[in-house]
């Protein structure tokens, strides 16, 4: 997903591949898709749709291309004012800064006059 952010490249179908669970305690039984699907869908916003692949039971893809996209631009959208809400935020206490040397430096100076 780090490099669906990054690239400016067009998103094709993005497909993970979980395995069938062989070395799993309870052999062939699904546990990694399952806790892939449901963090796709409930821990990325907007959520990732998925659907198991015509494969196997341990194929899984999100299918829809258009959702990894509308994934990737929106989070970019909101990054971008992120962004620039810190900046300015920066910009103000940057200023603040120097306004509070300034005077600290004519107080010094009025200070060593005497």
């Amino acid at each position: 997903m780090r490099y669906c952010m990054r690239s400016d490249k067009e998103i094709g179908a993005l497909r993970i591949i979980t395995g069938k669970g062989k070395n799993s305690r309870h052999a062939l039984r699904p546990v990694l898709r399952p806790e892939v699907q449901r963090m796709l869908s409930e821990e990325f916003y907007p959520p990732l749709n998925t659907v198991t692949g015509a494969r196997g039971r341990g194929d899984m893809g999100v299918l829809e291309v258009d959702n990894v996209g509308e994934w990737r631009e929106y989070n970019r959208v909101v990054r971008d004012e992120k962004i620039k809400i810190v900046g300015s935020l920066l910009g103000n206490v940057g200023r603040k800064v120097h306004a509070a040397t300034k005077r600290a430096v004519i107080a010094r100076d009025n200070d060593n006059d005497w």
